[in-house]
């Protein structure tokens, strides 16, 4: 298929932004040499990304011959994001430049016994605070939320979330009451977090990779070939209601034997319970006692990392990725050996060859960090490639 003129125009667009935002001082002979777009061609669009603010001159680079040429950076604070990650027992936010950095960082607990309408009629008070908050600091490009279980990004809906325990929830409705005028991105938080790994890790690139995400609920999201693949209901890679043992423990969605039940921290809760005869009133008391060195604890825990490890292996035999990358409880309790005992777990119940050139990694953010900046970057990748680049 061809592409147009506006098609074109609008690429040669999105590529120079990139590189500019990919490079910290770039200049327009060196934008030219690396884009093959010629001089006149670059500085038509870098006056018209200038004219939006999305990128400054920042001073003047070395040249052994001619003029000395003029830098040009990405404007990271032209635009403020708001990124929500949203739960059964509360809601954190963050509003964000386009880094995305985060500037500042809000949080609000609710109890676990409200409903649905209540919590979002919480969540939209906690929302106008915000944006009052962001609207300060510079204009507000958008508000992204992330949700634990599976979401309709097309309608705004909230399908089935076993750790929420909603179904059929039209969150963008709710939240668009809040902010008709202002562009709204939603997505499953794995699907999310995985999106910000591929964006935020400055390091390289990131084409082919899985991040898999286990708390209460467990999930991943798959980036190939540089793109989020959601699948056609938006449900890829759902990987907590994968079937481990047909005959194993009744899940919330319905079925039994599912990796949720045999590895989400609900589970290592209820274990840790069970064994040492004791009641866990809190995820801070939960977190002590992962840490600590109680080896009843850590037979739970090696227990659970057996069973991820083979939901592990299975995205290896399926998907062949060139990475894994683990986000939630066992990041949180971060040890060098966790990570190690997984990862053999993982390689035992692959297929052989197949994960000895596959790289296994922690996130590079936190566990509570990660779906925040994942939910601004839903925002801010879709401003990168969609609304800043238009005529």
């Amino acid at each position: 298929m061809r592409l147009g003129f506006n098609d074109m125009s609008r690429y040669n667009r999105i590529t120079v932004l990139n590189l500019i935002r990919r490079n910290e001082n770039i200049s327009r002979s060196e934008l030219a040499e690396k884009t093959g777009l010629t001089p006149p061609s670059i500085s038509r669009i870098t006056k018209e990304l200038m004219e939006r603010d999305l990128i400054i001159e920042s001073g003047v680079g070395e040249s052994h011959v001619g003029r000395k040429p003029i830098m040009i950076e990405f404007n990271e604070s032209s635009r403020s994001i708001i990124g929500l990650d949203l739960r059964p027992d509360h809601i954190n936010g963050v509003i964000t430049d386009l880094s995305p950095t985060i500037l500042k960082r809000y949080e609000k607990e609710f109890d676990i016994n409200l409903t649905p309408n209540e919590i979002l009629n919480l969540s939209r008070k906690f929302l106008t605070n915000i944006i009052e908050e962001a609207e300060k600091i510079a204009p507000l490009l958008g508000v992204g939320i992330v949700l634990p279980g599976v979401v309709d990004i097309a309608k705004g809906e909230l399908t089935y979330s076993a750790p929420m325990g909603w179904s059929k929830i039209d969150i963008k409705s709710n939240f668009k009451e809040v902010i008709p005028d202002v562009p709204f991105k939603i997505d499953n938080l794995a699907h999310a977090v995985a999106l910000g790994e591929k964006w935020l890790k400055s390091e390289r690139e990131r084409e082919n990779f899985i991040y898999v995400y286990v708390g209460k609920g467990i999930g991943a999201g798959i980036i190939a070939n540089g793109q989020i693949y959601h699948g056609s209901e938006y449900n890829a890679a759902e990987i907590g209601h994968s079937t481990i043992n047909f005959n194993g423990p009744q899940c919330n969605c319905g079925n039994r034997g599912c990796l949720e039940t045999y590895c989400s921290t609900k589970v290592l809760q209820s274990n840790i319970e069970n064994e040492l005869d004791i009641k866990i009133d809190s995820e801070e008391e939960l977190w002590k006692i992962l840490n600590s060195n109680d080896k009843k604890v850590k037979k739970i825990i090696e227990e659970a990392l057996d069973y991820l490890g083979i939901g592990i292996a299975n995205l290896i035999n399926t998907l062949n990725p060139e990475k894994i990358i683990i986000g939630g409880w066992p990041q949180k309790i971060g040890y060098d050996q966790v990570l190690n005992y997984l990862w053999e777990s993982a390689q035992e119940h692959s297929m052989e060859g197949l994960s000895d050139n596959i790289e296994v990694e922690f996130s590079y953010r936190d566990e509570d960090v990660g779906p925040l900046l994942g939910a601004a970057t839903l925002v801010l990748e879709d401003f990168l490639t969609e609304t800043a680049i238009k005529s």
